[in-house]
């Protein structure tokens, strides 16, 4: 019983998810309505992260519980609350991954953790964001090699040279790392 209302949970987590990313949700003149929905969800995922148990399958919601709920603190400009979530999220997904090599869920979860606090951090213009982008980049090419046919990380490491290319920007590295890049002959 437990099992199918964790499994009702989690399908409507995504849908949700989906839904609260969705372009309508986000049109000028839905701002109120989506901090409320925000707001709504909060409660939710932080219930779901409170959970307890030690199985796999139990860590891993609870990790995933966190990662969403950093991702709506995020959303709604509560970076540190946001920040504490998402790091406690990455430290299960790297405990899961480290038990569990061959789940690849698992190495794709903590990429996505590490992804998204740089994200935070770039967008803060935080020096530490460097740090994070260099090890989101390290992650999402092991996953490439391990599934070089997956569009995911092709994706994820072009959204995270556009990151780092922002990064250059704010931090006025842009010219200096271009003629390194050429001098080189290499686009890292």
């Amino acid at each position: 019983r437990n099992e199918e209302l964790l499994a009702l949970a989690r399908k409507s987590l995504e849908r949700y998810k989906t839904l609260s990313e969705s372009e309508e949700f986000n049109r000028y003149g839905m701002e109120k309505l989506r901090s409320d929905l925000l707001e709504a969800a909060l409660d939710f995922y932080a219930t779901l992260a409170h959970q307890t148990g030690e199985s796999e399958t139990a860590r891993a919601d609870r990790g995933d519980a966190l990662y969403r709920l950093g991702w709506t603190y995020s959303q709604l400009g509560r970076l540190d609350q946001a920040r504490e979530s998402l790091n406690t999220s990455l430290t299960i997904y790297r405990e899961l991954e480290s038990e569990f090599p061959t789940n690849l869920v698992y190495a794709r979860s903590a990429a996505s953790a590490v992804v998204s606090i740089a994200e935070m951090l770039n967008d803060s213009r935080d020096s530490a964001a460097g740090e994070l982008l260099a090890e989101s980049r390290r992650r999402v090419q092991a996953l490439r090699l391990k599934d070089p046919q997956g569009l995911d990380a092709t994706l994820r490491l072009a959204y995270l040279t556009t990151l780092e290319g922002e990064r250059l920007w704010q931090f006025r590295q842009y010219q200096r790392r271009s003629r390194q890049c050429h001098r080189t002959g290499t686009g890292r």
